[in-house]
Order: structure tokens, then C-alpha cells, then sequence
């Protein structure tokens, strides 16, 4: 048996445990949570920190504590922390059953339990759920996420195969072992059959994510995948009942046909979210969870909607010329994935959100300013409709990921300022290495241009200052720059220069400069 102190977990941010998001499902879903400006949060499992102190980063009037087992994780992420000189935050080597006998716990606003619950015994899992039970503020928000049937059922056939040919011995040459075998299965003719294509699927996943995942997931020995509604009943026992799920399109149930939803509606949530369990093959689950005594609002309204900001990062494929066009306008998002709009309202809406990226517009303000340029001459008594008419639209484009909502105000900027600025965070992690976290939370692969000037970005320098910063680097021989199919090094100060402005720009859009 490997000791986790042995091989550590390299933890990143996690965007849907961040307090704002939790705080705006919950505000969604009928309940007034406590401000992330001002709140308690409490994560189960913190490793080194590489959730939690990001969120400190983001929170500075929130105070956090995590705890781990692995006094090595924790000793790290408080080097971090104490670099930083950060005061809202403090990490404690403890085992989750010692924290569990503590005498005085407090009470925490936002509870965070990330990748632990089915890679830890029953009286560790028990545990976790006393914790929370115990734990959560009358309005409170716990996060929980699991291994799940039965779409794990799968997944677990290729664990077994895997542990198999892994065999004993020690991490490293388990390791080996696990990376052979799949290197096999990577050579196996297709059958063209729906279980070779799926055992496919999951070995080149396998050989795309490294070998924490892969030994953590499938090569330890406890991995025990439940299904939701013993998750539920699990919880009920201790004065929690299901609130919805992290993921925002995973709540509203918008991704199945009315059908599938029509035919579960006679079903309390708890049943109804099983059967989408089996009719999506769900291997996974984020669940949220608050007090049993709490009303939950399943269905969303303009009420809670008038509470929220809304953030989308789609861009109009083309300018936006008649919103009244009976063709579709098409908005793109990360990747190929994009949306054909019909409605006037819902154009001009998203076409202003994509001005404002990645700052978010206030719901009310969004309304109002749609109607006023579909119109020209805003009509107060139309309002209600208008209302009704771009909520309905935002929680269709929510049910499918392509906006996001928020209850906080925005931090990030979409142009870079006279004196750009990012995080003291990302100054650290732009020092240290390839990763850094947004203004989001998410981790985003840098690279040496991008390293050299997030560094750099204390909002003390002028783009003329950090172009010549970065032509030092350049004739240093720290890192080059290339431009075009054969990568011809960039060397002219014009073309640095503008290479330079085009970056900050990026990395505005990134979600990386602050205002």
C-alpha cells in the first residue's frame, strides 16, 4: 500500500466550489447564502491549497481553513501562503475522523469536500456528512463530489483490468505496469463495437491525464462509486437534504428532451436526479447540499434572476447589423462550440455581454439596456415581458453552459489599464511555473511570454516599461519569440512591441487583469 505522503495529489482550483458560484445557485434555488465578500469557508481535503488559497486570494474579507492528512501537502501550501502574507487563511495537518471529535468547530457558510468522498472508508465518508451536518450555517452551502452509478460501472471494468496488470510492488513500478498496459490496449483492432469504443475512449483519456490521476483513480484500493440516492439518504440522516447540482446546466435538467423530463416529473428530486443519473450514464457527480428545514425553489424565476449578474464569454461570429433579422445570428464560444440565436432581445443582450467580457452585466441592467437599443425609446410598461422574455433565454443558455451567472461584482477588467495588474497569486505561480488561476478560478496553461509578463503585472509598469522588460529578456536569451509556420525569431522592437500589446490584451480576455 502506497502512503499518500508518499506520492502527493498536485490539486488545482476547482471554478464551481468558488463561494460566488455557490452563493448564486443558492440564490437560483430559493435560499438567501451568506456574501462571499464576507463568509466562512471550511474545505475538507485542502491538499496543498491549490483551491483554497485561491479563493483567500480572490476573498480577502472571507476567512478559510483546510485541512489534509498529509502534513507534507499542508506544509507546502502554507509556504505558499506565508509568501503571499496572506492572514484570511490557515491549513491544519489533521485527519478528517480527528476533526470530526473536535470540541469547537464553528459554523462555516460554504462547505468544500473535493475528490474525497469515494476514495476514503465508510467512517471517513460518515464522517464527512457529521462534519457538514454539524458544521453548515442555517443557510449554507456544502459541496461533495463523488464517483457515481451507474455510469461507473464502466470505468470500473477498466480499474479492475488495470489493477490487475499493475500488480504489487511500489507506486512507481505499479505505475509502469498500468502505462504498459494501456500502451497495449492502445493497439488493439477496433470491432466496431460499442464496448471497444467506449474502452477506447477511456484509454486515450488515460493516456492524456498523468499518473496521479491514474493512480489515485484506479490503482488505489478504495474507490466506491454509490449511487445517488444513497448519497441522499446518507446526507437526510444527518439534516441535509439535496439543493442541486455544482455544475449550473446540471441543475435546471435542461439537457434531456421534454420527453424524459415529462415522463420523471411525478417523482420527488431525489428519484427524478436518479433516473437522470441512468438515462445520462452519470459517472460523476458535484452535489450541493444545505439544512433540511430550508424551501427550495426548483424552478427558477425573474425574482432571483433580478439578484444575479450574468457573465458570457460567447462572441457574435459577425457584427450584429438588424437584431430584428428573421435569420439566426451565430456566437461562438471556446472551441467550435457556439449557439444560433433567434430571439431580437437575446442577440442584442449577448451581443452587449460580449462587449463587457469578461466583466459581468447586472441581469436588471442587461434587460434594460437590450430593450432600449431593440427599441430605441425604452417602454417602462413592457419591462415585465422583456423580463420574462431574456430570464427565460439566460436560463435556456445556462441549462447548456454557454453563460454563467454571478452574485458579486466584477474584478476583471476586458482591456488592459495604463498599469496592468493581476493577482499577487498569479505573480507567484507566473514565477514558479506553467499554471496559473484566473480571476474565474480556473488554471490556465501559460507560456514563457505570457510567465514573463504576468510577473511582471504589480500595477506598477507601463506597456512601453514591459515591452523593453521584456526585449531584456530577449537579448538575455531567457526565452524567444517566433511568428509564423516556420517560426522565424521575432527580433525587431516594433514587431516585440506589438506581439507584447496583443498579449495583455489575451490575457485580459483570459480573465487575468484586475481593475
Amino acid at each position: 500500500m502506497v502512503d499518500y505522503e508518499d506520492f502527493l495529489y498536485c490539486d488545482f482550483p476547482h471554478p464551481e466550489t468558488h463561494p460566488d458560484r455557490l452563493a448564486c445557485l443558492g440564490t437560483l434555488l430559493g435560499l438567501s447564502p451568506t456574501s462571499p465578500d464576507q463568509c466562512r469557508v471550511l474545505e475538507l481535503g485542502c491538499g496543498l491549497g491549490g483551491n483554497l488559497i485561491g479563493l483567500a486570494v480572490a476573498l480577502p474579507g472571507s476567512s478559510f481553513v483546510g485541512i489534509d492528512r498529509s502534513a507534507k501537502q499542508i506544509a507546502a501550501g502554507q509556504e505558499v501562503i506565508s509568501t503571499l502574507g496572506l492572514s484570511n487563511i490557515a491549513l491544519h495537518a489533521q485527519d478528517i475522523l480527528e476533526f470530526a471529535q473536535s470540541a469547537t468547530l464553528g459554523t462555516f457558510d460554504y462547505i468544500l469536500c473535493h475528490g474525497i468522498y469515494s476514495w476514503v472508508p465508510q467512517p471517513v465518508r460518515a464522517a464527512i456528512l457529521q462534519i457538514i451536518g454539524r458544521c453548515l450555517s442555517p443557510q449554507g452551502i456544502a459541496y461533495v463530489s463523488y464517483n457515481t452509478l451507474p455510469g461507473w460501472h464502466m470505468r470500473g471494468m477498466v480499474r479492475e483490468l488495470l489493477r490487475r496488470h499493475a500488480g504489487d510492488g511500489t507506486h512507481t513500478e505499479r505505475l509502469a505496469r498500468a502505462r504498459a498496459f494501456l500502451t497495449m490496449l492502445e493497439s488493439v483492432p477496433s470491432d466496431r463495437s460499442p464496448a471497444h469504443a467506449y474502452l477506447s475512449s477511456e484509454v486515450r483519456l488515460l493516456g492524456q491525464l498523468g499518473d496521479e490521476y491514474l493512480f489515485y483513480e484506479h490503482l488505489v484500493d478504495e474507490n466506491q462509486p454509490l449511487y445517488f440516492r444513497d448519497f441522499a439518504e446518507a446526507a437526510a440522516s444527518v439534516g441535509l437534504q439535496y439543493l442541486g447540482d455544482a455544475h449550473q446546466q446540471s441543475t435546471l435538467q435542461t439537457r434531456l428532451g421534454q420527453d424524459a423530463l415529462e415522463a420523471i416529473a411525478t417523482a420527488d428530486v431525489v428519484e427524478q436526479e436518479q433516473h437522470l443519473d441512468y438515462l445520462e450514464l452519470r459517472f460523476f457527480r458535484r452535489t450541493l447540499l444545505c439544512r433540511s428545514e430550508l424551501q427550495v425553489v426548483r424552478k427558477p424565476r425573474v425574482e432571483q434572476l433580478r439578484k444575479l449578474r450574468v457573465l458570457s464569454l460567447l462572441q457574435p461570429e459577425s457584427e450584429l447589423v438588424d437584431p430584428h433579422a428573421e435569420a439566426p445570428h451565430l456566437f461562438r464560444g471556446a472551441g467550435e462550440r457556439g449557439v444560433s440565436v433567434h430571439e431580437p432581445l437575446l442577440k442584442v443582450a449577448l451581443e452587449l455581454l460580449s462587449e463587457r467580457a469578461p466583466a459581468t452585466a447586472p441581469f436588471v441592467e442587461l434587460c434594460e439596456a437590450s430593450w432600449a437599443w431593440l427599441t430605441g425609446v425604452p417602454d417602462a410598461s413592457a419591462l415585465p415581458e422583456a423580463f420574462e422574455q431574456l430570464a427565460g433565454s439566460i436560463v435556456r443558455l445556462l441549462g447548456r453552459g454557454f453563460v454563467q451567472l454571478r452574485l458579486g461584482g466584477a474584478r476583471a477588467v476586458p482591456v488592459p489599464g495604463l498599469y496592468p495588474l493581476t493577482t499577487s497569486l498569479v505573480r507567484l505561480q507566473a514565477a514558479r511555473g506553467n499554471s496559473c488561476t484566473n480571476l474565474r478560478h480556473e488554471s490556465v496553461q501559460v507560456n514563457d511570454l505570457d510567465r514573463a509578463l504576468l510577473r511582471r503585472l504589480d500595477g506598477t509598469r507601463l506597456l512601453e516599461t514591459l515591452w523593453r522588460e521584456v526585449l531584456t529578456d530577449l537579448t538575455d536569451g531567457e526565452y524567444g519569440l517566433q511568428r509564423g509556420e516556420q517560426s522565424l525569431p521575432v527580433t525587431d522592437p516594433a514587431e516585440v512591441y506589438e506581439i507584447v500589446e496583443q498579449q495583455l490584451q489575451r490575457l485580459a480576455r483570459a480573465g487575468f487583469l484586475l481593475a
